[in-house]
């Protein structure tokens, strides 16, 4: 089977610019999955859904947004982060088919995934963890090592969104490749 999935931190999905430049992304890229996390928008409707189509589809879910995050975001305090990987773990344990989990996790794995720097910390090494708890492979990255920036006029960049899959995932839609974009902070992955 073939797919390929569009993971996108869009920062805002109001605008009807934007919206266009999502659906030629979604065009030009031949795109069967679209994830899009950060969206601003507080509910989801079917008519915005169909604004970004450019040809069928059976069908879409949201997680509506509660401030700027919507979609798999990653809690930034610890406390939260924690609960965030029981979940992830409750779904492991409740389902033994194919899965994958994606989004902006709000975390690193290593100090390579930073431009600034910095030191191991206790977040990385519970990512780690959780991963190989989770018994989940973290697709690689080509064309950039960064999938977001910010901070002081946007000069710090870190791989924060990544595409999580299970070995059943992995069989199911052999890894082909993968895109990513520092620019746009979107992932395009490619499954044959």
């Amino acid at each position: 089977m073939k797919i390929r999935l569009l993971s996108w931190n869009v920062r805002g999905a109001n605008n009807c610019d934007k919206r266009k430049v999502i659906k030629a992304l979604i065009k030009k890229n031949k795109v069967d999955l679209v994830c899009l996390q950060e969206t601003k928008i507080q509910e989801m409707s079917r008519s915005l859904i169909r604004s970004l189509r450019v040809r069928r589809f059976l069908e879409w879910g949201a997680v509506d947004s509660k401030g700027a995050a919507g979609g798999v975001y990653g809690p930034t305090l610890r406390r939260d982060r924690e609960c965030f990987w029981d979940e992830l773990g409750t779904i492991k344990g409740l389902w033994n088919g194919s899965w994958c989990v994606v989004g902006d996790f709000n975390v690193i794995l290593s100090l390579e995934e930073r431009s600034r720097g910095g030191s191991l910390n206790s977040n990385m090494r519970r990512f780690s963890e959780i991963i190989e708890d989770l018994e989940l492979k973290d697709l690689s990255l080509f064309g950039g090592l960064f999938t977001w920036s910010g901070w002081v006029n946007n000069q710090t960049f870190s791989m924060l969104d990544r595409f999580l899959i299970n070995e059943r995932w992995d069989c199911c839609f052999r890894v082909r490749g993968s895109v990513s974009s520092r620019d746009l902070c979107l992932t395009i992955f490619r499954f044959f």
